[in-house]
């Protein structure tokens, strides 16, 4: 009978389309390795396999590029989510309050102000067609009723614009958010979470692994926005980097 290859090459990877040689940036080749017993597996550059002299092996196990991996993603999932928390910490003081349900509380609070002024507007034009107040007391109350009512009219201006942006904000990060939040119970690494979360992952020499995640624009100009706004605090922590080594 003839005897099992000792090695052969896998074609299904999960990690298919992202894992790249670090050194030479062809695609890495998993092959298995049976010889005396052995059943593990491993990935090499693959333009090493094909001719050695262009490059070297950056051989990895597969089960420890796995775990390293899978421990990267989860890190950066629990600090995505750490940024979420802080984004809505920074628009509602409480979660109980639904947003558009807070805007137009406060536009009516603003209202209700515009409408008692016009009320005193009324009352003291009245008055003073009366004769119940002079002509210089009823200018003076007058102007004063006016300067209220241009103050109260810029805070709500303000607040719709400041408004709109919050709403902007939350509707712009919901989107890349949205995947790492599906994958918060991840325990194990699948083809779907990997090409739904992570651009490429490059081996190196000594097991070096860099790991780039996708939505990293994005995950930069909310952490930029959010200091700006100093609602940031620990979740500032080094992955905002998110091109980084793992070793």
């Amino acid at each position: 009978t003839k005897k099992k290859s000792t090695t052969k090459e896998k074609k299904y990877s999960i990690f298919n389309g992202i894992l790249k040689c670090g050194e030479c940036g062809r695609a890495m080749t998993r092959q298995e390795d049976f010889r005396n017993g052995r059943d593990t597996s491993n990935y090499f550059c693959q333009l090493y396999l094909r001719t050695s002299k262009k490059c070297s092996p950056h051989k990895i196990k597969t089960s420890d590029l796995e775990e390293i991996v899978l421990e990267a993603v989860q890190l950066q999932i629990k600090l995505v989510i750490k940024l979420e928390r802080s984004l809505n910490k920074l628009y509602f003081k409480t979660n109980q309050v639904d947003a558009e349900d807070e805007y137009n509380n406060n536009i009516r609070l603003f209202e209700i102000k515009l409408d008692n002024l016009s009320r005193d507007r009324k009352t003291n034009y009245e008055n003073w067609k009366s004769e119940l107040i002079a002509q210089e007391k009823f200018t003076t109350i007058l102007n004063d009723i006016d300067n209220k009512e241009n103050l109260i009219k810029e805070e709500m201006n303000s607040y719709e614009l400041s408004y709109r942006e919050k709403i902007k904000q939350i509707r712009k990060n919901d989107y890349w958010i949205g995947h790492y939040k599906r994958n918060r119970r991840i325990k194990k690494l699948t083809k779907e979470t990997l090409h739904e979360l992570v651009d490429t992952i490059k081996v190196y020499d000594d097991k070096n692994v860099e790991i780039i995640f996708k939505y990293q624009d994005e995950c930069k100009n909310l952490i930029n926005y959010l200091e700006k706004e100093g609602v940031i605090t620990d979740e500032k922590m080094a992955v905002w980097d998110v091109s980084k080594t793992f070793v």
